[in-house]
């Protein structure tokens, strides 16, 4: 079979991020060399720079990576042309419910996502994917009349944005998954026991 310039490049590309990811979440950003990397990956240093020109780069490419494979359940849902918006609104929901619950209490306590420097790329990678992806969902919503359409669709998204913020912050990361799962509840349907 042949492999393309493209798809060889692609495929080291892959290599790195998905070796400083495996590194980052071991051991803790900080605690990780571009040397470390590069030889996880089994490149060189000259390599992995002409890939990402520097560790904060390649650390936004984890972040980003990461946030791919959240969205794109989510994508796949709001593309779905049976389901009605609020039927795609509570899919979303135990979607996320359940990834909260799938992911690993211990992987949470990672020393990565105590490392404030990542925490600070981390938050900025996964808040531009998130703030893309929720304006398409919040237009969806006030199109069908499932969000009030006197508030801006900008405000709806700083809400969400907001809460995501507060949701990213190490010392609430750190808390185990019926806390998160009750700020989701909350988020989403209010704090009345009826609006569910």
């Amino acid at each position: 079979m042949f492999v393309t310039n493209e798809q060889r490049s692609q495929c080291i590309k892959s290599k790195i991020a998905a070796a400083a990811k495996k590194l980052f979440f071991a051991r803790g950003y900080c605690a990780v060399t571009i040397s470390d990397i590069a030889a996880e990956a089994h490149v060189s240093r000259v390599t992995l720079f002409k890939y990402f020109g520097s560790k904060e780069d390649l650390a936004s490419a984890v972040a980003h990576q990461i946030t791919q494979e959240r969205i794109v359940h989510s994508e796949e849902v709001m593309a779905d042309k049976s389901l009605s918006f609020r039927q795609k609104f509570d899919l979303m929901v135990s979607t996320k419910k359940e990834y909260r619950l799938s992911m690993n209490d211990e992987l949470m306590a990672s020393p990565v996502w105590r490392d404030a420097m990542f925490a600070k790329i981390f938050s900025a990678a996964m808040r531009e994917d998130f703030r893309r992806h929720m304006s398409g969902f919040v237009k969806e919503g006030k199109k069908e009349g499932a969000f009030a359409k006197d508030i801006p669709t900008d405000a709806l998204v700083d809400y969400m944005d907001f809460f995501y913020g507060y949701m990213m912050q190490n010392d609430i990361l750190s808390k185990d998954s019926k806390y998160h799962l009750a700020l989701i509840d909350i988020l989403c349907y209010g704090i009345f026991a009826e609006s569910k």
